[in-house]
């Protein structure tokens, strides 16, 4: 649970296996137990939005979450936590304000790129007897219908400064959850919590948009 950047290679090791199996690779997240320490205990919706938006981020297709049983032994204080924190994001990515599209039918953009600055900038993780070794950063920028989309996820357990390089400027940014205006321009740095999703959309200006005939 203090090593986040298992997703990323969980869902590599499942793309991989799809591609030569001709299936669909889905996100199996869980719902497990009650944490004990009260850091973890604060943790829990950031864990799951964290999960969930990395997995989608790594190729995954869908999202199962295991399981949704809510009389298991020594799951009856969190149940609610873990829970909550899946919803959110499934509320997000269905509804409002529909994010599920822009992962499952974007076309990759490579004008925006994003760096750590102060923080960590990789995490370990040990697997079978196997160390890893991933970015605590994750980021990818997507379009669709006209639409520019960031997507950067903090996997470090701190808060970690990012760079951001290549929004456009004179165009709005704004909050990609809520529609806010953020205020970013070219190379901005922003601070993201621990396992924080940000999203950022904007509009390209209408001279650098390409004619289509």
């Amino acid at each position: 649970k203090r090593s986040r950047t298992w997703v990323k290679w969980s869902m590599e090791e499942s793309v991989a296996a799809a591609g030569q199996t001709g299936t669909m690779p889905l996100a199996l997240l869980w719902m497990s137990r009650d944490q004990e320490s009260a850091a973890d205990i604060a943790a829990i919706r950031d864990w799951t939005r964290h999960d969930v938006y990395l997995s989608l981020l790594s190729g995954a297709k869908g999202i199962l979450v295991y399981s949704g049983w809510n009389k298991r032994a020594g799951f009856s204080e969190h149940y609610s936590d873990f829970l909550d924190g899946y919803l959110s994001a499934a509320y997000e990515l269905n509804i409002a304000p529909g994010l599920a599209k822009i992962f499952l039918h974007g076309t990759p953009g490579f004008d925006v790129t994003a760096e750590v600055i102060t923080g960590p900038a990789v995490q370990q993780f040990d697997y079978q007897k196997t160390s890893y070794e991933y970015p605590t950063l994750s980021y990818q920028q997507l379009e669709l219908d006209g639409q520019q989309y960031l997507f950067l996820i903090n996997s470090a357990n701190e808060p970690c400064t990012i760079r951001v390089t290549g929004l456009p400027e004179g165009v709005e940014i704004l909050n990609g959850f809520n529609n806010q205006a953020k205020s970013l321009s070219a190379k901005e740095q922003l601070t993201m919590h621990a396992y924080e999703v940000v999203a950022l959309k904007w509009q390209p200006a209408a001279d650098s948009i390409e004619p289509t005939d």
